[in-house]
Protein backbone atom coordinates (compact mmCIF):
# COMPACT_ATOMS: atom_id res chain seq x y z
CA UNK A 1 0.00 0.00 0.00
CA UNK A 2 1.09 3.43 -0.97
CA UNK A 3 0.76 5.05 2.76
CA UNK A 4 -0.19 9.07 2.72
CA UNK A 5 0.16 12.19 4.82
CA UNK A 6 -1.87 15.29 4.20
CA UNK A 7 -1.50 19.24 4.30
CA UNK A 8 -4.66 19.25 6.15
CA UNK A 9 -3.41 18.06 9.14
CA UNK A 10 -0.64 21.15 9.14
CA UNK A 11 -3.20 23.94 8.15
CA UNK A 12 -0.31 26.65 9.77
CA UNK A 13 2.94 25.11 8.25
CA UNK A 14 3.79 26.48 5.23
CA UNK A 15 4.28 23.96 2.57
CA UNK A 16 7.89 23.05 2.78
CA UNK A 17 8.05 22.73 6.37
CA UNK A 18 5.10 20.38 5.82
CA UNK A 19 6.66 18.08 3.38
CA UNK A 20 9.95 17.88 6.68
CA UNK A 21 8.00 16.90 8.88
CA UNK A 22 6.30 14.43 7.10
CA UNK A 23 9.36 12.91 6.02
CA UNK A 24 10.89 13.10 9.82
CA UNK A 25 7.55 11.22 10.73
CA UNK A 26 8.37 8.40 8.10
CA UNK A 27 5.81 9.12 5.07
CA UNK A 28 7.38 8.77 1.66
CA UNK A 29 4.01 9.69 0.04
CA UNK A 30 1.45 12.81 0.25
CA UNK A 31 -1.72 14.02 -0.71
CA UNK A 32 -2.38 17.28 -1.08
CA UNK A 33 -4.85 20.72 -0.77
CA UNK A 34 -3.59 22.73 -3.04
CA UNK A 35 -5.49 25.81 -2.04
CA UNK A 36 -3.61 25.27 1.36
CA UNK A 37 -0.17 26.07 -0.52
CA UNK A 38 -1.20 29.34 -2.23
CA UNK A 39 -5.15 30.81 -2.77
CA UNK A 40 -4.95 30.42 -6.46
CA UNK A 41 -2.52 27.47 -6.85
CA UNK A 42 -3.52 26.97 -10.64
CA UNK A 43 -1.72 30.07 -11.67
CA UNK A 44 1.75 29.25 -12.97
CA UNK A 45 4.11 31.55 -11.20
CA UNK A 46 2.77 29.50 -8.14
CA UNK A 47 3.20 25.71 -9.68
CA UNK A 48 6.85 26.59 -10.52
CA UNK A 49 6.94 27.98 -6.79
CA UNK A 50 5.71 24.62 -5.82
CA UNK A 51 8.21 22.69 -8.28
CA UNK A 52 10.65 24.07 -6.87
CA UNK A 53 10.07 23.42 -2.61
CA UNK A 54 9.55 19.85 -4.13
CA UNK A 55 12.33 19.09 -6.26
CA UNK A 56 14.44 19.93 -2.67
CA UNK A 57 12.12 16.96 -0.71
CA UNK A 58 11.68 13.44 -1.82
CA UNK A 59 8.30 13.16 -0.96
CA UNK A 60 5.99 12.19 -3.63
CA UNK A 61 2.45 13.87 -4.54
CA UNK A 62 0.27 11.01 -4.88
CA UNK A 63 -3.31 12.60 -5.20
CA UNK A 64 -5.10 15.92 -4.72
CA UNK A 65 -7.91 16.64 -2.73
CA UNK A 66 -10.56 19.54 -1.36
CA UNK A 67 -10.07 21.09 -4.67
CA UNK A 68 -13.29 22.59 -4.85
CA UNK A 69 -11.95 24.67 -1.74
CA UNK A 70 -12.06 28.16 -3.41
CA UNK A 71 -14.51 27.81 -6.04
CA UNK A 72 -16.91 30.52 -6.19
CA UNK A 73 -20.62 29.94 -5.24
CA UNK A 74 -22.39 28.89 -8.29
CA UNK A 75 -25.96 28.73 -9.76
CA UNK A 76 -26.00 25.43 -11.28
CA UNK A 77 -29.19 26.07 -12.87
CA UNK A 78 -27.08 29.14 -15.55
CA UNK A 79 -25.13 27.88 -18.25
CA UNK A 80 -22.40 30.26 -17.56
CA UNK A 81 -22.12 28.65 -14.05
CA UNK A 82 -22.02 25.20 -15.36
CA UNK A 83 -19.14 26.02 -17.88
CA UNK A 84 -17.69 27.45 -14.56
CA UNK A 85 -17.92 24.56 -12.93
CA UNK A 86 -16.53 22.47 -15.98
CA UNK A 87 -13.58 24.88 -16.43
CA UNK A 88 -12.67 24.91 -13.27
CA UNK A 89 -12.49 21.22 -13.15
CA UNK A 90 -10.13 21.39 -16.10
CA UNK A 91 -7.43 23.35 -14.24
CA UNK A 92 -7.64 21.27 -11.32
CA UNK A 93 -6.65 18.08 -14.18
CA UNK A 94 -4.43 20.56 -15.57
CA UNK A 95 -2.38 21.15 -12.30
CA UNK A 96 -2.23 17.46 -11.53
CA UNK A 97 -0.69 17.07 -14.88
CA UNK A 98 1.68 19.86 -14.30
CA UNK A 99 3.27 17.69 -10.95
CA UNK A 100 2.27 14.24 -12.44
CA UNK A 101 -0.05 13.30 -9.99
CA UNK A 102 -2.11 10.70 -11.19
CA UNK A 103 -4.84 10.66 -9.12
CA UNK A 104 -7.60 13.64 -7.92
CA UNK A 105 -10.29 12.91 -5.06
CA UNK A 106 -13.59 14.43 -5.35
CA UNK A 107 -15.58 15.01 -1.98
CA UNK A 108 -17.48 18.16 -1.93
CA UNK A 109 -18.21 19.41 -5.40
CA UNK A 110 -20.61 22.38 -5.58
CA UNK A 111 -23.03 19.91 -7.39
CA UNK A 112 -23.12 17.82 -4.75
CA UNK A 113 -24.24 21.03 -2.13
CA UNK A 114 -27.41 21.81 -4.23
CA UNK A 115 -30.63 22.03 -2.48
CA UNK A 116 -32.35 20.41 -5.35
CA UNK A 117 -35.07 17.50 -5.11
CA UNK A 118 -33.41 14.06 -5.82
CA UNK A 119 -33.96 13.51 -9.31
CA UNK A 120 -33.06 16.82 -9.85
CA UNK A 121 -29.54 16.44 -8.40
CA UNK A 122 -28.76 13.12 -9.45
CA UNK A 123 -29.38 14.28 -12.96
CA UNK A 124 -27.15 17.56 -12.31
CA UNK A 125 -24.53 15.79 -10.70
CA UNK A 126 -24.73 12.76 -13.13
CA UNK A 127 -23.94 15.38 -16.44
CA UNK A 128 -21.03 16.88 -14.39
CA UNK A 129 -19.34 13.72 -13.47
CA UNK A 130 -20.07 12.30 -16.67
CA UNK A 131 -18.21 15.29 -18.40
CA UNK A 132 -15.75 15.02 -15.30
CA UNK A 133 -14.79 11.51 -16.26
CA UNK A 134 -14.01 12.55 -20.00
CA UNK A 135 -11.46 15.03 -18.98
CA UNK A 136 -9.66 12.47 -16.87
CA UNK A 137 -9.51 9.70 -18.91
CA UNK A 138 -8.32 12.03 -21.80
CA UNK A 139 -5.60 12.92 -19.10
CA UNK A 140 -4.91 9.79 -18.12
CA UNK A 141 -6.05 10.32 -14.41
CA UNK A 142 -8.32 8.72 -11.81
CA UNK A 143 -11.00 9.98 -10.36
CA UNK A 144 -11.93 8.74 -7.14
CA UNK A 145 -15.18 9.96 -5.59
CA UNK A 146 -15.93 9.47 -2.35
CA UNK A 147 -19.66 9.48 -0.13
CA UNK A 148 -19.74 12.92 2.12
CA UNK A 149 -22.04 12.98 5.16
CA UNK A 150 -24.51 15.36 5.72
CA UNK A 151 -23.38 17.22 8.50
CA UNK A 152 -20.41 19.17 5.90
CA UNK A 153 -22.92 20.24 3.83
CA UNK A 154 -23.63 17.88 0.91
CA UNK A 155 -26.95 17.02 -0.22
CA UNK A 156 -26.17 13.95 -2.73
CA UNK A 157 -23.84 10.82 -2.10
CA UNK A 158 -23.95 10.79 1.68
CA UNK A 159 -24.15 7.21 1.86
CA UNK A 160 -20.99 5.03 0.42
CA UNK A 161 -23.45 1.97 -1.03
CA UNK A 162 -25.45 4.88 -2.78
CA UNK A 163 -21.34 6.32 -4.28
CA UNK A 164 -20.39 2.85 -5.30
CA UNK A 165 -23.75 2.61 -7.18
CA UNK A 166 -23.27 6.20 -8.76
CA UNK A 167 -19.60 5.11 -9.54
CA UNK A 168 -20.86 2.01 -11.45
CA UNK A 169 -23.39 3.76 -13.56
CA UNK A 170 -20.22 6.30 -14.52
CA UNK A 171 -19.07 3.72 -15.91
CA UNK A 172 -15.71 4.72 -16.82
CA UNK A 173 -12.34 3.02 -16.30
CA UNK A 174 -10.62 5.67 -14.91
CA UNK A 175 -13.68 6.74 -12.24
CA UNK A 176 -13.06 4.52 -8.65
CA UNK A 177 -14.85 4.72 -5.40
CA UNK A 178 -12.89 6.84 -2.41
CA UNK A 179 -13.42 4.95 0.84
CA UNK A 180 -13.43 7.26 3.73
CA UNK A 181 -13.27 5.73 7.01
CA UNK A 182 -15.26 8.73 9.34
CA UNK A 183 -17.79 8.53 6.68
CA UNK A 184 -18.93 4.72 6.86
CA UNK A 185 -18.62 5.60 10.70
CA UNK A 186 -20.88 8.15 10.56
CA UNK A 187 -23.36 5.72 8.38
CA UNK A 188 -22.88 3.40 11.01
CA UNK A 189 -21.23 1.06 8.01
CA UNK A 190 -18.96 -1.69 9.36
CA UNK A 191 -14.95 -0.97 7.81
CA UNK A 192 -13.85 -4.37 6.86
CA UNK A 193 -17.17 -5.51 5.33
CA UNK A 194 -17.46 -2.94 3.17
CA UNK A 195 -14.27 -3.48 2.34
CA UNK A 196 -13.96 -6.79 1.32
CA UNK A 197 -17.19 -6.56 -0.57
CA UNK A 198 -16.37 -3.63 -2.69
CA UNK A 199 -12.24 -3.58 -3.21
CA UNK A 200 -12.39 -3.81 -6.91
CA UNK A 201 -13.59 -0.18 -7.13
CA UNK A 202 -11.50 1.12 -4.00
CA UNK A 203 -8.92 2.79 -5.49
CA UNK A 204 -8.18 4.90 -2.57
CA UNK A 205 -8.72 5.22 1.36
CA UNK A 206 -8.76 8.04 3.82
CA UNK A 207 -8.69 6.72 7.36
CA UNK A 208 -10.19 9.53 9.16
CA UNK A 209 -12.48 9.66 12.37
CA UNK A 210 -16.01 10.93 12.19
CA UNK A 211 -15.17 14.01 13.87
CA UNK A 212 -12.49 15.07 11.46
CA UNK A 213 -10.69 17.24 14.03
CA UNK A 214 -10.29 14.07 15.77
CA UNK A 215 -7.46 10.55 15.21
CA UNK A 216 -7.48 7.57 16.58
CA UNK A 217 -4.06 5.98 16.63
CA UNK A 218 -4.75 2.97 17.41
CA UNK A 219 -7.70 2.37 14.60
CA UNK A 220 -5.54 3.55 12.33
CA UNK A 221 -2.42 1.53 12.77
CA UNK A 222 -5.34 -1.50 13.16
CA UNK A 223 -6.87 -0.42 9.95
CA UNK A 224 -3.54 -0.21 8.36
CA UNK A 225 -2.60 -3.79 9.89
CA UNK A 226 -6.15 -4.81 8.42
CA UNK A 227 -5.53 -3.68 4.71
CA UNK A 228 -2.14 -4.85 4.51
CA UNK A 229 -3.35 -8.55 5.40
CA UNK A 230 -5.81 -7.60 2.98
CA UNK A 231 -3.03 -7.10 0.08
CA UNK A 232 -4.39 -4.36 -0.57
CA UNK A 233 -1.85 -1.97 -2.88
CA UNK A 234 -3.17 1.77 -3.78
CA UNK A 235 -3.34 4.61 -1.64
CA UNK A 236 -4.38 4.92 1.63
CA UNK A 237 -4.28 8.45 3.29
CA UNK A 238 -4.28 9.59 7.21
CA UNK A 239 -6.38 12.47 7.14
CA UNK A 240 -7.48 14.59 10.46
CA UNK A 241 -7.76 18.38 10.19
CA UNK A 242 -4.84 19.97 12.38
CA UNK A 243 -2.43 22.93 12.64
CA UNK A 244 0.41 21.30 13.09
CA UNK A 245 -0.05 17.37 12.87
CA UNK A 246 1.36 17.08 16.08
CA UNK A 247 -0.35 13.41 16.73
CA UNK A 248 1.26 11.96 13.78
CA UNK A 249 4.22 11.99 15.21
CA UNK A 250 3.08 9.38 17.03
CA UNK A 251 2.92 7.21 14.01
CA UNK A 252 6.87 7.16 13.47
CA UNK A 253 7.73 4.04 15.35
CA UNK A 254 5.24 2.35 13.53
CA UNK A 255 5.79 3.84 9.81
CA UNK A 256 9.76 1.48 10.53
CA UNK A 257 7.28 -1.58 10.73
CA UNK A 258 5.49 -1.23 7.69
Amino acid sequence: MILCATNLSFKKINFSKFLSKIEKIGFLNAEIAPNLIYKNPFLLNNKIKIKKILKKNKIKIQSLQSTFYNCKKLNLKKEKDQKYLIRYFKNIVSFAKYFSIKQISVGSCPSRKCTYDNKTLLNLNFFFFKEFSKIVKKNNILLCIEAVSKKYGNNFLNNPNDAINFVKKLNNKNVKFLLDLGNLKSEKIEFKKFFLKNKKLIYHIQLSHKNLTNIDINSVKKSIIFLRKSKYSRTVSIEYLSNKGQELSKLSNFLKTI
